[in-house]
């Protein structure tokens, strides 16, 4: 068995010292990138703006508004509330910016809504690829940009317009300067780094995992040098400094105006201890990473290369302390992971560059079984061979999502809300937001599919006192969603239901929507 694992580790050693020409190797590159820039754009409509996910509604709803009401970049504006305060403390908000920029010059579209995601996802393809070219050789980067194209389209959030793809990729780019800074020492690659990390904690703070494996790298390089170590001291100093500045505005907006995205209120982000006591949340890790990789092929060659990487720590120690930085960042963020499953995109990198390795330990596997396939053009034709399969086999996947509500329950309650309402009617809601230990995060769903604002009713606002208060301020039709799992919620709203006309109240019982215009008559 040693001596074969030791002619595997050969057979991989002459992959990865495979020579191919920097010429060849950015063209196959570039048609890598080209053909899953034509792939996303093929369903960048997917889904529509009109029943588009919660997330992208926030995004596109504070894109609209910074057009509508002059950029001013410091005040980041949802469109929901019925009365203001409307002004949200949230991270740094350059991509609903960006988007408004779009907006302004090319028109309100979902090209200009989703290009930042897309183009961060191209980035992310390339840069995957160049970076993986330093770690692996360059036929296996290639394969490893690949899928780095392949991973992100198993996400219902791979199209949206939010921050997490511009933050995945500038954290991506962050660790290749730094990469390429210890080999070369040339400032200039200093500041792409620490600028680019910079953003990605100004964009979000937890993307300080990234620190990890450039803390590893400057450890392999200058040991125990302290003066080595004050220089990169000084480094991140200078990129937190900027997030820090932000980070207090966001708190001042968080006592002055709302914090709908919940950046330190909400719900409790990293409840680390109590998710990892719940077997329910490692079956939600390994189903997410397993629908990333698109299932059993590329979750087995995903293991395969960590395993490979592991009998090779030596030559991939970077790749594996990576994929331990990505693991700390999902343990640490482990409430935030399990409630929204893009946060698992931060795999994508080296995900895809354990998976190009696993698949090599398979091709290195096969010619050692069956010597006769020893050949250039074996390994030309199988490895392009494999990497369309894997096309091939999510092809529904991938080229016929179907166009549909992502949140059926809401738009079914919206259209009944649309069919009543006239246009200066607002919503009194109840059950529109997420409920966490800790707190809960405001929805914006029913409003946007309904085309309505509105008040969102709380626990302790369900009552008589509050419903009157907000009917005197135009709330005129009442909806409530998702009612069983909030017991004393129900019966505020059934007891609603034997005052007001009943418009509609699903057969599950979890939704209903009353006419407050129309009373009961005794």
């Amino acid at each position: 068995m040693g001596r074969f694992f030791q002619s595997v580790k050969n057979q991989m050693n002459t992959y990865i010292n495979l020579s191919m020409s920097s010429g060849n190797f950015y063209i196959f590159l570039g048609c890598i990138v080209l053909l899953f820039a034509l792939i996303r754009l093929a369903g960048i409509g997917i889904p529509s703006l009109q029943w588009t996910d919660w997330k992208e509604i926030d995004y596109i709803s504070i894109s609209k508004n910074y057009l509508n009401n002059g950029f001013r970049f410091w005040e980041p504006t949802i469109s929901w509330p019925a009365e203001p305060p409307r002004i949200t403390a949230m991270e740094f908000p350059l991509v609903p910016f960006l988007s408004a920029v779009l907006y302004k010059f090319f028109g309100f579209n979902v090209i200009t809504v989703r290009l930042i995601t897309l183009l961060s996802f191209l980035l992310i393809i390339w840069f995957t690829g160049v970076f993986a070219r330093y770690l692996t050789g360059p036929h296996i980067a290639l394969l490893a940009a690949f899928f780095a194209g392949w991973i992100p389209l198993h996400s219902r959030f791979g199209n949206m317009q939010f921050s997490d793809p511009l933050l995945f990729a500038s954290s991506l780019m962050s660790l290749y300067f730094f990469y390429r800074y210890t080999l070369e020492n040339k400032t200039s690659l200093a500041l792409w780094a620490f600028g680019l990390l910079s953003l990605a904690l100004l964009l979000k703070p937890t993307e300080l995992y990234i620190a990890l494996p450039m803390v590893w790298i400057w450890f392999r390089k200058h040991l125990f040098n302290i003066r080595k170590w004050f220089q990169l001291a000084a480094f991140f100093s200078l990129a937190f400094v900027l997030p820090f500045i932000w980070y207090i505005y966001v708190w001042h907006l968080t006592k002055t105006s709302i914090d709908v995205f919940g950046v330190f209120g909400g719900h409790d982000k990293f409840q680390t201890f109590t998710m990892l006591s719940r077997k329910e949340w490692y079956a939600a890790m390994f189903h997410s990473i397993w629908s990333l990789m698109g299932g059993a092929p590329g979750f087995f060659i995903f293991i395969a290369g960590t395993f490979y990487a592991l009998f090779r720590f030596r030559q991939h120690h970077l790749i594996l302390v990576w994929l331990i930085a990505v693991g700390c960042f999902f343990v640490i963020v482990a409430e935030g992971n399990y409630d929204t499953p893009y946060r698992q995109l931060a795999i994508t990198s080296v995900g895809a560059i354990l998976m190009a390795l696993g698949l090599w330990v398979i091709l290195a596997i096969t010619v050692l079984l069956f010597p006769v396939l020893q050949s250039v053009a074996f390994r030309k034709i199988v490895i392009p061979v494999f990497a369309l399969t894997f096309l091939l086999t999510d092809y529904k996947q991938i080229f016929h999502r179907p166009d549909s509500p992502v949140h059926p329950v809401e738009w079914e309650v919206a259209s009944h809300i649309k069919k009543i309402a006239d246009v200066n009617d607002r919503l009194i809601t109840a059950g529109t937001y997420t409920i966490h230990k800790g707190g809960n995060d405001l929805s914006p769903v029913v409003y946007y599919y309904a085309g309505k604002q509105g008040w969102t009713l709380q626990k302790g606002d369900w009552n008589q006192e509050k419903l009157q208060e907000l009917m005197s301020k135009g709330g005129k039709i009442f909806a409530a969603t998702y009612m069983l799992r909030e017991p004393e919620m129900e019966k505020f709203a059934l007891d609603l239901a034997k005052q007001y006309e009943v418009v509609y109240y699903a057969n599950d019982r979890q939704s209903i929507v009353i006419d407050l215009r129309k009373p009961l008559t005794p």
